[in-house]
């Protein structure tokens, strides 16, 4: 299958650019002779959140003679400041008639893959159209190093930071792909996800190795961190903090359970809860601070903070509302690791921090209120049976009101902060497997 087919058939080059995909390369001036050369994408923050320390190690490993990243969306907003030295590609080609124009992006990685192909491909995975669907289903053939008979001997390998499921790459048809060489992911629930998603993909070729963010999480400066976080966000340091990270409703379009207002729907009943909670724990006097976030690729972001500030309105005295976002990519970044930090409770639909919030000192709520597309229709569609296999001491499932007035109250007598990180290695683990 030829690369014009299928990114016909899956997104146009116009709807690419649209997109601001960018192609940035490095190479590594210390690289041994018989180094090989990188491939790698991301498109959204989770998934770019991971790949930049495997890019910082590729960098500086002499096994790598260099990195070409295909980065667009939320990730590109953060790539030039995370990975300096990386160059930004874009050719102009001279028309016959004389005028010129920029190259195509996919036009330009062939140009790059015929003077040095590539070795290597690691792709991340976007919930939809991102840039690894057309590496994943013609990559090998087109952009890799060619073996016998002209057949690709790129190796591909993918990247599942969180535990929603491979990616919207898997929403095609998966018997068209090319055949990969290995999916990495963060611990053996994430690999169950993998394989319910993938059931044809050999289940020893989906690694459990650990999580890049993860591991540099340090568990003994959690205490540290959250005191600066609520410094920093004007929240006193005896308050309960409650967390809520915001979902992206049309990730789960053309799905059966698809609700457009799962969101919406999801923060409200959130905070009604809250809100009787709240008045129980007036008479104690206790504080209490609710930090929302809106995903950062969601829609309705607009919408969502009117929600939240009319809410604000409606709430007793002793909750403080704090909206976090920015329009600035790089602040916007920085800003959640600070409400992850400050929090009590990270809480959510299905977001990858829920899972990571143990680490921080915190605890993590999947909120799975069983209306139609609300929350446990989507950890259903998403985890099936595995749903079973989500909660731990610290993470717990609610689907009603009266179990997640349970949870705040069974998370105020916090006894301990960070947990050890079980992902010690993760990154130098990924880098030796993709240049093995």
């Amino acid at each position: 299958m030829s690369l014009d087919n299928v990114s016909m058939r899956l997104r146009s080059p116009e709807e690419i650019e649209a997109l601001e995909t960018n192609i940035l390369t490095y190479e590594n001036p210390d690289a041994d002779p018989k180094s090989k050369r990188v491939l790698v994408s991301a498109d959204n923050p989770g998934a770019f959140n991971a790949m930049q320390h495997i890019v910082r190690a590729l960098m500086h490993d002499s096994r790598c003679s260099g990195v070409v990243a295909l980065m667009s969306g939320k990730a590109m907003e953060n790539f030039d400041k995370e990975c300096p030295g990386f160059t930004h590609v874009r050719d102009e080609e001279t028309r016959p008639d004389g005028s010129k124009r920029l190259k195509g992006i996919f036009e330009e990685l062939g140009d790059l893959s015929e003077k040095h192909p590539f070795d290597v491909a690691l792709v991340s995975i976007s919930a939809k159209d991102g840039p690894e669907t057309s590496l994943l289903f013609a990559g090998k053939g087109v952009f890799g190093k060619k073996g016998f008979l002209g057949f690709g001997r790129m190796k591909t390998y993918m990247y599942v930071d969180a535990w929603g499921g491979p990616g919207g790459a898997f929403k095609l048809p998966t018997d068209q792909m090319e055949k990969m060489d290995g999916i990495f992911c963060n611990d053996n629930l994430a690999k169950g996800i993998i394989h319910r998603a993938y059931p044809n993909f050999p289940e020893q070729r989906i690694q459990a190795l650990g999580s890049p963010v993860a591991e540099h999480i340090d568990p003994s400066r959690v205490k540290e961190n959250r005191e600066k976080a609520r410094q920093e966000l004007k929240i006193s340091s005896d308050s309960f903090v409650v967390f809520y990270i915001g979902d992206r409703a049309r990730d789960y379009e053309g799905h059966s359970i698809y609700n457009p207002n799962s969101n919406i729907e999801t923060f409200e009943k959130t905070t009604d809860v809250l809100k009787t909670w709240a008045q129980k724990e007036k008479n104690r006097n206790r504080k209490i601070a609710f930090i929302t976030r809106p995903h950062p690729r969601d829609e309705e972001k607009a919408r969502f903070e009117r929600v939240v500030r009319a809410t604000a309105n409606d709430m007793p005295p002793n909750i403080q509302i704090v909206f976090a976002t920015d329009t600035d990519g790089e602040r916007d970044r920085r800003l959640f690791g600070l409400c992850a930090d400050a929090a009590n409770v990270v809480a959510g639909i299905i977001p990858t921090d829920v899972q990571m919030a143990p680490l921080r000192g915190s605890n993590g709520i999947y909120l799975a209120f069983p209306e139609r597309g609300l929350g446990k229709d989507i950890q259903l569609q998403i985890w099936g049976p595995l749903v079973g296999s989500v909660e731990t001491e610290r993470i717990k499932i609610v689907s009603s009101a009266g179990g997640l007035e349970r949870a705040f109250d069974a998370f105020l007598q916090e006894t301990s902060y960070g947990s050890s990180a079980s992902s010690a290695g993760a990154t130098a683990g990924i880098v030796e497997t993709i240049l093995r």
